[in-house]
């Protein structure tokens, strides 16, 4: 069914017996002509017009009782707060006379929801400010709200597990830990003896003459990882 006809259809259920021919108005709504006037003038005729609003089931009032003025009124004022946005005051539609688009009874204009939809965006504040200290005129900011704070990290400590994997790496070779039998059993008693020999007051571990807290924590590290990776 043609656009024109199947909005005409549902917009103009009266016919206007003074003339023979329908069409949308230029500046919204409908409009009825005679074609005689207006030979060259596209629009339809009242039979098309007829058999449109029967494929539409909209002349069957048995089937689609008519509506009170009451409802008619309420459903209106729904559709109004459906959608807020600027919209015909006439229910028979028309054309947007910001943006001259074509829209059907209480229907926004589709370039008036973009419009509304851009203002939205334009309220919003280019960037969380949680996510920095401060923001002053000039100051750089970053957005890392939620991600791991690195830098809490002890330098010292994290130097000597450095140091206790390097170690590692040139006796076993690297990323061999990954292929210990048995691992989990294997180093997490590796790490009880570490903590052992420091609850003992030990310190340095003889062999590599680094801390055992670094070790143990290694070994702690190692167990962490597997399990992350399952």
């Amino acid at each position: 069914m043609n656009s024109d006809l199947w909005w005409l259809a549902n917009n103009e259920p009266v016919w206007n017996e003074k003339h023979d021919r329908i069409c949308i108005f230029s500046a919204g709504g409908t409009e009825f002509f005679n074609s005689k006037y207006f030979p060259g003038k596209e629009g339809f005729t009242k039979e098309e017009h007829k058999s449109a609003r029967r494929r539409l089931g909209l002349d069957h009032p048995e089937i689609f009782p008519a509506s009170t003025p009451e409802e008619d009124e309420a459903w209106a004022e729904a559709e109004k707060k459906l959608n807020p946005v600027w919209q015909s005051p006439h229910p028979i539609g028309g054309v947007c006379v910001f943006h001259g688009c074509r829209y059907a009874a209480y229907e926004p204009c589709p370039m008036c929801v973009l419009a509304e939809s851009a203002k939205e965006e334009a309220k919003q504040p280019a960037y969380d400010p949680d996510d920095v200290a401060f923001v002053r005129a000039g100051a750089g900011h970053k957005h890392d709200t939620g991600k791991p704070a690195m830098h809490l990290i002890p330098a010292n400590i994290e130097l000597e597990v450095a140091r206790v994997m390097q170690f590692g790496a040139e006796k076993y070779g690297a990323e061999n830990w990954r292929s210990v039998p048995d691992l989990r059993n294997r180093y997490m008693s590796a790490a009880m003896r570490h903590i052992n020999a420091m609850r003992q007051g030990f310190v340095i571990d003889d062999e590599s003459g680094l801390h055992h807290s670094a070790h143990a924590i290694c070994c702690l590290m190692f167990l962490a990882e597997v399990e992350m990776e399952e």
